[in-house]
């Protein structure tokens, strides 16, 4: 009472004066905050005093309480008095307040009380405090230890402790490693569709400028930043972003709902797991996950790729401005693919589906602008083809994988370039893109490191498409993958840049391994490549008995995977440009996932066939060339002749044919650094320099030996400004002006006057007139490339990818020069990786059947390296030799092309406007032009004469045939066909291969018309034709016959060649139908092939005295007709006698149905024939008029009806 304000006593009412002492002795000196409040009786006044622990109390702390006695009171304060002993450890303040009205309300003094304690408890205590509340008393005096100096006095200033408690949630994660932060809150007084978001950042402050376009794609705009900088005692400082935020349209924010959602969405975008982009605002807006929102961006980036008209940003405009159906575009997808639901057929699933595209049917109908309806319905398309995605699969730690790949039915894309695929694989991820297109379930080609972002499948599908052609002399179809690296590292060196390329190298093919099938051993059998590790099976010490097993062949789909298609085991790939060392991983992926290809999965790897050691790919080109130059005349294998050419000696291609022959004159070649030129070289001295420099490693034109160069010669970099030409040069090119620019001389290059053109670089450099740089599609070398009229080569040779276009060789032929295209010419790099993929296949059947120690494949496998070499180089000798008959045939064969091309149409194999044939009216015009088609149009139709009809074999019961058992054991080197014949028979591929090669076998034979132009004549089906074939070929030995005109190459007889094989190909004709008309069908090939053949025994070599005086003179003459082409009198009578021989099948029917004898038969036949004048009569029909289609049916049925 002593200490009392004295002025209270005299007012004061004494029951409330006791009540105050009373509550003023039981402080009892504790330091708290308490509150006596009194108001006097008119309500004029109110009187507070207020205790507080004397060393909190301040001048500040008194302003404070004075807000909030103001504010509970609703007065003003008129007067201050306060004391504090220096013995007392709490202080008084009397606070005098004039109220706004006698009625203005008492406050809750015991609130009052609260917020007044508040207000003096210090921002440390508060802190303390909660903590303890959330941890416990001594870990909360803990924590309270070590954060209270973390927030410096800014923060403090304008957050309670309660904010700094829930920081430091996010403030410890930053701490603890993680590259971000984030907290959302919103005061209460603030509209739902504004919040603010609290940023943590290592060490210093996200940049303004960095955190906009983010928070713009999200769609929120950024109100104002406030920044602070936490940091305590010896550790990192942790950058602190409150920035305030609202909805661009909006739109309210369900924080409770919708904060978890996005907060997790941001933290994967700074995490790099998410791109910034529109699509981030679906989060908010359509109430989907950043996963959900990937879907989208995902098929986005596809259809983009696809070549819809859209732009990217568009899309996202569309679908934000639909919220909706962006849900249901994502529900659509889920029921369709959510391994939940079962199997792809499965009711749940079923119904789902129909409810979900009855929801997307009703908002479609909402949609306003045509624009958007498209998008939207080219979205739902595109989930509709997709086949199945890995978007439910997780890794090793159980979270969700860092990208999404799907296999799509390209044949159901809406709007989808031509040529469609049959199926695509699309993997995406923040890091990568890459697709990989598939002709075929059974399909092949490389996967390419791409520089096109935005139309990288455009690339691949014209390489693709190429490859389709290229694959028709192996067992797949082609395929084609690439990827393009979106992240390269900014300024990284080469290294660095590698290393992200693998990254996303892996990257895509896990994305393909991940939706693919597996075929799996039986229960006894683990995978190849998890039995022991390469090169110690042996060290096991197992007993071959010991290894055996019970090889299952089951299909294994993959995990967390809904199938819409059928089984799909079979998934091979290869390098290509970029990605020519990454077979290894590859093989490496393959083992990791166990799939059952192994480390036959990518050829070329470490444990496969060195192309550029074989020079594989040179070498069969070089076959193509050396046909050429036979076909004019010259042997280049023993005569000189000039080069120019695209390449250097450290390539694979160029490098290894430019050492292809001793007589080789170099005179002019460049590639993407330098410029060489060598107007007269000695063959053998230039020679043996460019072997050294193929052998030097990383060699350039530059390492080229100059004292070996002829007058005139010289090295020159591409940077140059101009080069200086000597006269000897200007004359090897054919050029007289003294000086030119690198790009004027590299043309100048391109169109000289030398017997060979070769191309084993990289790039497209020669176009048709009528075709525009940019239509070719090769910017790098705009400034370089020349028109087809402007080449000066007698012959062509494409070692390398896309040298000229396809007009450009047509328009290259026309003018006369000898070419194919590059798809025939380098098919032997394809070939020979299908040779590998192929005896992998087979050896690991032999190992499955303990017939092949593991350790011993590998030496087995290069130990036929040679004789695998051979098997390729006859595909390409044989694929060139095909061309060059069709290309004589091309004339009378002309209206049959075009009936060909019109079924391949119907059936939707040939887009002649894809593969740049001539339309119909254009058949006619060249028609009348006597301009058939070319080389380089005959090789594509050959190409797909083989795909059409191995398609259709393999839907026959042909492979299975046991004639073809032999055609299966001929595709494997001997040491395969003798230790492994029943791992052969037992090959996976067994049926394919044996397709492949009775497709190979009666196309390269007989052209690309024979099997449309006998079913046509027969109405027999393409198999029983191929079937037919077979027992011909077999039956008159004429394998035999084609290896002795074959052997007429060293004697330059190209034209008694190719004369012969024509004839050889009429018989062929003539002889299948008859099979097809008068044996029963289907054939017994083994027995017809013996009754068939001991008839042709019999004919032997025609004697005199079997088939008679005029039939022999008339075979006599077909020989000597050949033989003034060259033929030697043995090859050429052989020839002759085909067409005699073709009756061997009609004298067979004739003993049987007789009784007869067969010789006897034969007497009889042909004297009947002689007595008939039957010979006069065919000949007559040979010469009947066969212009136009009509005039040709009926001299071919006049043959047809003297042939039987």
């Amino acid at each position: 009472l002593e200490s009392y304000p004295r002025d209270e006593l005299f007012q004061i009412e004494e029951d409330v004066l006791y009540d105050h002492a009373m509550g003023i002795l039981q402080l009892q000196e504790r330091r708290r905050v308490a509150l006596f409040a009194r108001r006097d009786p008119v309500g004029r006044f109110a009187t507070c005093l207020v205790f507080t622990p004397a060393d909190r109390f301040s001048a500040e702390l008194s302003a404070r309480f004075t807000t909030l006695l103001e504010q509970a009171w609703r007065g003003t304060v008129t007067s201050v008095a306060s004391s504090a002993g220096s013995d007392s450890a709490l202080a008084q303040a009397l606070y005098t307040l004039k109220l706004e009205s006698p009625q203005s309300p008492t406050p809750n003094l015991v609130e009052l009380e609260q917020a007044l304690a508040d207000a003096a408890t210090s921002w440390n205590d508060r802190l303390r405090a909660l903590l303890q509340a959330k941890l416990g008393e001594v870990e909360g005096r803990a924590a309270s230890r070590r954060w209270r100096d973390w927030f410096p006095p800014t923060y403090r200033d304008n957050f309670g402790a309660e904010q700094a408690v829930a920081d430091l949630e996010p403030l410890q994660a930053v701490l603890a490693g993680q590259r971000f932060g984030l907290r959302l809150e919103r005061e209460l007084d603030l509209p739902a569709h504004r919040f603010t978001l609290r940023l943590f950042h290592p060490r210093e402050a996200i940049a303004l400028a960095d955190i906009l376009p983010p928070a713009e794609n999200f769609g929120l705009r950024v109100l104002s930043e406030v920044p602070f900088l936490l940091h305590g005692k010896d550790s990192d400082a942790v950058a602190l972003q409150v920035l305030s935020v609202e909805t661009i349209d909006k739109n309210p924010v369900d924080l409770s709902g919708d904060g978890a959602r996005f907060a997790e969405a941001v933290a994967h975008l700074w995490g790099g797991g998410l791109e910034s982009d529109g699509f981030n605002r679906l989060v908010l807006g359509a109430a989907l996950d950043w996963r959900e929102v990937a879907i989208l961006r995902s098929y986005s980036k596809y259809l983009r790729q696809a070549g819809i008209a859209y732009s990217q940003p568009y899309m996202e405009r569309a679908l934000g401005a639909y919220p909706a159906m962006a849900r249901h575009l994502v529900d659509l997808f889920i029921a369709r693919l959510d391994p939940a639901l079962g199997d792809a057929a499965s009711n749940p699933r079923h119904e789902k589906v129909e409810l979900i595209e009855s929801r997307i049917a009703a908002a479609l109908e909402t949609i306003t602008t045509l624009d958007e309806d498209r998008i939207l319905r080219r979205f739902a398309n595109a989930v509709r083809s997709t086949l199945r995605t890995n978007y439910w699969q997780t890794d090793e730690e159980g979270q969700p994988k860092d990208w999404i790949s799907f296999k799509i039915d390209s044949r159901a894309i809406d709007e989808l370039p031509a040529p469609r695929p049959l199926v695509e694989i699309f993997v995406y991820s923040p890091r990568t893109e890459g697709i990989h297109l598939r002709g075929g379930r059974v399909a092949r080609g490389g996967i390419r490191w791409s520089d096109r972002r935005e139309d990288f499948r455009t690339e691949i599908l014209g390489l693709m498409k190429t490859q389709m052609v290229k694959n028709a002399v192996i067992v797949p179809v082609g395929s084609k993958g690439g990827f393009y690296v979106k992240r390269p590292p900014a300024n990284g060196t080469r290294e660095q840049v590698q290393a992200e390329g693998i990254a996303c190298y892996r990257t895509l093919i896990r994305g393909m391994l991940d939706i693919t099938d597996n075929y799996v051993l039986s229960a006894q059998a683990a995978p190849l490549s998890s039995r022991a590790e390469r090169g110690t099976f042996e060290a096991t010490e197992r007993s071959l008995a010991d290894a055996r097993d019970d090889r299952g062949g089951a299909v294994q789909p993959p995990a967390n995977v809904v199938r819409h298609d059928g089984d799909d085991p079979y998934l091979v790939v290869a390098a290509d440009k970029g990605t020519a060392t990454f077979s290894d991983i590859a093989n490496g992926l393959a083992q990791e996932y166990g799939f059952w290809l192994d480390d036959a999965f990518a050829s070329g790897g470490s444990a496969g066939y060195d192309h550029k050691k074989m020079g594989i790919t040179a070498r069969g080109a070089w076959e193509s060339v050396k046909r050429h130059f036979r076909e004019l005349g010259q042997d280049i294998q023993a005569t000189a002749f000039t080069v120019a050419g695209v390449g250097d000696m450290s390539g694979d291609v160029f490098g290894n044919g430019m050492l292809l022959s001793p007589h080789i004159k170099l005179l002019a070649a460049f590639d993407h650094r330098h410029i060489f030129i060598d107007p007269a070289p000695d063959p053998a001295k230039s020679l043996a320099e460019r072997r050294r420099l193929f052998e030097l490693p990383r060699s350039s034109w530059m390492d080229y030996d100059r004292a070996l160069l002829s007058a005139g010669g010289g090295v020159y970099d591409r940077g140059a400004k101009s080069i200086a030409l000597s006269s000897e040069a200007c004359e090897a090119l054919g050029i007289d002006v003294p000086s030119l620019t690198p790009a004027d001389l590299m043309r100048a290059i391109l169109a000289a006057p030398v017997d060979l053109l070769y191309f084993g670089g990289i790039g497209t450099y020669v176009k048709a007139r009528a075709e525009s740089d940019a239509e070719v599609g090769d910017r790098a070398n705009d400034a370089v490339r020349i028109n087809a009229a402007r080449l000066r080569a007698r012959v062509i040779g494409e070692g390398a990818n896309l040298g000229l276009t396809q007009r450009g060789r047509v328009e290259a032929a026309l003018a006369g020069v000898k070419l194919n295209t590059d798809a025939l010419d380098n098919s032997a790099g394809v070939d020979t990786s299908d040779h590998e993929v192929n005896i992998k296949i087979a050896t690991g059947e032999a190992i499955a059947r303990a017939e092949l120690l593991r350790a011993a494949r590998d030496p087995l496998l290069f130990s036929m390296t040679d004789e695998v070499g051979e098997l390729v180089l006859r595909h390409n000798y044989q694929q060139s030799q095909s061309v060059s008959v069709a290309a004589e045939m091309a004339g009378e064969e002309h209206d049959r092309l075009e009936r060909f091309m019109r079924t391949l149409e119907r059936k939707g194999l040939l887009d002649r406007a894809v593969e740049l044939l001539p339309d119909t009216p254009a058949m006619r015009a060249r028609a009348q032009n006597r301009q058939f088609l070319t080389r380089p149009e005959l090789a594509v139709l050959l190409a797909y004469a083989k795909i059409d009809l191995m398609e259709q074999i393999l839907h026959s019961d042909l492979p299975d045939d046991p004639l073809l058992e032999g055609e299966l054991l001929r595709y494997f080197p001997q040491p395969l066909q003798q230790k492994f014949p029943e791992a052969l028979s037992a090959h996976r591929l067994r049926r394919e291969i044996a397709a492949l090669q009775v497709t190979n076998s009666l196309v390269n034979r007989c052209g690309p018309t024979f099997v449309h132009n006998v079913g046509t004549r027969s109405g027999a089906p393409a198999a029983a034709i191929a079937r037919a074939f077979a027992v011909v070929r077999d039956a008159w030995k004429l394998r035999e016959l084609w290896t002795d005109i074959e052997a007429l190459d060293a004697e330059l007889k190209a034209e008694a060649q190719i004369r012969m094989l024509v004839a050889s190909q009429r018989f062929l004709t003539r002889t299948v139908l008859w099979t097809l008309r008068r044996l029963p069908l289907p054939l017994d090939t083994l027995s017809a092939t013996e009754q068939l053949g001991a008839a042709v025994a019999v004919l032997d070599d025609l004697p005199t005295s079997l088939i008679g005086e005029a039939e022999s003179r008339a075979v006599a003459e077909r020989a000597s007709a050949f033989e003034a082409l060259g033929a030697p009198a043995g090859v050429a009578r052989r020839a002759a006698a085909l067409e005699t021989l073709a009756a061997a099948g009609d004298l067979v029917l004739a003993a049987r149905s007789s009784g007869l004898g067969l010789e006897l038969a034969i007497r009889l036949y042909f004297r009947l024939g002689e007595r008939l004048a039957i010979a006069s009569l065919v000949t007559a029909a040979q010469k009947l008029p066969r212009e136009g289609q009509w005039a040709a049916q009926a001299a071919q049925a006049v043959q047809d009806e003297l042939a039987t």
